[in-house]
Parts: C-alpha cells; structure tokens; sequence
C-alpha cells in the first residue's frame, strides 16, 4: 500500500490520470524490472543515522542503496562521543572489576563484528534490580532492534523458533535459570552448526547457519540437563550489585517508540568503547577468560557447582 502510494502521487506530479488497474500494471513491471535472486546486504558496514560505518576503517560514508541495508542505529556516529557514564554504571554492576567490565566490553565487540567463530555465550546472572536488563538493552543500541531476537530458552528449543534467528546478530534469552530441559538448538547456535528453517503451515527449507551471538539473562544458573556441553561454551558475568527500589533510575528505556533515559546521549559513545577496542584483546578475553578476568576461576567454579550435581 506505501508503495502504491508513492507512485501514485509521482504519476499525479507528472500530470499522468490514472486508474487502480494502471496502478497495478506499473507496480508488477516495476516487480520485474527491479527483482533480485539474492538480498545480499554489504558485511562490514555499521549503518547509523548520518550515515553508514567502515568496520574496517572506522571512517562514515555516505547511504546508498546499493549496500541493501533496510535498518540503521536509533543515533548518529559521533567519533568524538565519549560514554563515561555508562562504564562507571559497569564498574557499579560488577562491583569495581574493571577486568569483568572488559570482558563485558569484549563480547559486546564480538556481537558488532559477528564473531561466531568463538564459540561462546555470555550468561549474566543475579538478581532482579541488579542491571541486567539495561546491559541486554545496552547491548541492543549496538546492532538495532532489527538485528535483535527475544526469546525464551523454552521456546528457542521449540520447532519453529529456529527461523526467527535468520539475519539476526544478536539473540537475548531470558528467565532461562527455571528451564531444565535440553538445549540442542543453544548449542547448534553457539557451536557454528546449522539449524532448521520450519514455518508453520510451509514446506520445510534447507537448513541455515545462525550469525547471532548470544546473551542469556537469569537470577540462578541455567539448569539445563546437557550442563557439560554449557560448561565448555558459557561466559559468566556476576551482576549481583543489587539496587534498592528507591535508589533505581531511568537509564535506557523505549517509551513509544522513542528511547529516554539518562543513557541515551551517551550511545554513540558506547559505540566509540567498543569500537576502539581491538581483535587480539578481545580474542585473548573471550578464549582465555580465566587468564585475563581477576577472579574468574572462583567465578567459574561456582557456576559449575551450581549446575553440576556431582562438582560440589
């Protein structure tokens, strides 16, 4: 209808009387003439408002339709843009673990760069009140709400729930610690395997590999039943510096369509942190956790003995 629309109103601008049947003749040769095999969108492009991000270069050039990208970020690329207090907010959740607040910031770098060749999973845990939420919101403004899937690990290990991830970068689970069933799909999507396309109702298509990092959000580990599997690929972050009710502030929330908060003006400086990070350090953080994270090992292990019923 938007479409019929705008040629609509071109025809009438150029003095052109037209019937809905002409209408429609021009929309099914415009199908023609404009149909493409294969919605290749250009990689390694970061589209914002004022315009489209080299990964490579970190230099901003200019929209064009020929990089086929139907979304961009809800704010401008300002390489000048600083976010102190989001990392101070870091800092707060982690309880002053600047080493956690790197790792926080390394796989945020891995979900903008697409690095599923690493083959794990970030699993924020703690209670209500303690940030979670506005870390996974944080983590959204990176890639946009387009690129994004919600889900349950329930109803990710559903039949037609795999479909949703196509062309996804990211996918936020959550209230996944009261889940105790198994997690194939979890382990396919974080493993480089390929999933199933299934639609209800539709013929089943060839199957496709995900490009989504994932961040799993929960009060308690996830007691899943193929914990050894989890063991290998999960990243656990404490954020168990609860705040009290009275003491919670608006940081980043969307309100009809429009994000408030005191974070807001500071996304595009989370982008510059992020960015000016490097591969090698953010490898070094995702493979070699226990080595660059004070305190991780006491971390991991208890994590372990949480899910595992034989590790305690």
């Amino acid at each position: 209808e938007f479409i019929n629309r705008l040629i609509s109103l071109e025809l009438s601008a150029r003095g052109l009387e037209h019937s809905a049947n002409y209408l429609a003749g021009v929309v099914k040769l415009l199908k023609a003439f404009l149909a493409i095999k294969d919605w290749d969108s250009a990689r390694g492009l970061l589209p914002a408002k004022n315009g489209v991000i080299d990964l490579k270069t970190l230099k901003i050039l200019p929209h064009s339709p020929a990089h086929k990208l139907t979304w961009q970020l809800p704010y401008d690329y300002n390489p000048k843009a600083t976010c102190k207090p989001i990392t101070d907010w870091l800092l707060d959740a982690t309880k002053g673990n600047e080493s956690l607040v790197e790792l926080l910031r390394a796989y945020l770098f891995s979900i903008i760069y697409g690095r599923t060749d690493i083959h794990r999973y970030l699993e924020i845990l703690g209670p209500s009140g303690s940030g979670k939420s506005t870390f996974m919101k944080l983590a959204t403004m990176l890639v946009g709400n387009r690129n994004t899937h919600i889900t349950k690990l329930k109803k990710l290990e559903g039949q037609f729930e795999t479909a949703a991830l196509l062309d996804k970068k990211l996918v936020l689970i959550t209230d996944s610690d009261r889940y105790g069933g198994t997690v194939e799909t979890l382990r396919a999507i974080t493993g480089g395997d390929r999933v199933p396309y299934e639609e209800k109702f539709l013929q089943a298509d060839e199957g496709f590999q995900p490009g989504c990092k994932v961040i799993i959000s929960c009060n308690e580990p996830i007691q899943a039943q193929d914990y050894i599997a989890l063991e290998r690929r999960r990243i656990v972050c404490p954020f168990d510096n609860k705040i009290a009710v009275e003491n919670q502030r608006a940081l980043l929330e969307e309100v009809d369509g429009e994000l408030v908060g005191e974070f807001v003006d500071y996304l595009p400086g989370l982008l510059n942190w992020v960015l000016s990070s490097s591969a090698a350090v953010m490898e070094k953080y995702l493979k070699k956790t226990g080595e660059m994270v004070r305190g991780y090992k006491q971390i991991a292990i208890q994590a372990i003995v949480n899910t595992n019923p034989i590790a305690d």
